[in-house]
């Protein structure tokens, strides 16, 4: 479920000094049109506290859709690169326990290009 989209900027203020964002340029603010370009996606029964294979599932989800997505955030640029073609593979069947490396710093995020 969507568990976060459009916040104010206030509301991205607290975030950043949480720790639970890096920035105040978030894609969560509202554009011009006043909509948000981004939201966290959680389990629907366990919340945040959901199981690593359904990270790994939301970022199958949002990559092979042309989305951005926040676990490959502050990956070294090499796993990232390879947890980037394990999640996009579509050549053989997709398996979220396969993936044994580390995930990026918001794995909840999700966002337009």
């Amino acid at each position: 479920k969507v568990a976060s989209s459009l916040r104010t900027v206030e509301e991205q203020r607290e975030k950043v000094r949480l720790g639970y964002s890096k920035t105040m340029r978030s894609k969560h603010l509202p554009g011009w049109d006043g909509l948000a370009r981004a939201a966290d996606i959680v389990d629907y029964h366990k919340g945040w506290a959901c199981d690593r294979d359904v990270w790994i599932m939301v970022g199958r989800l949002a990559l092979t859709k042309g989305l951005k997505w926040g676990g490959l955030y502050g990956l070294p640029r090499k796993m990232r690169r390879e947890l980037e073609a394990f999640l996009t593979d579509g050549a053989r069947p997709f398996n979220p326990f396969e993936w044994n490396g580390k995930l990026g710093w918001d794995p909840a995020h999700v966002e337009l290009p």
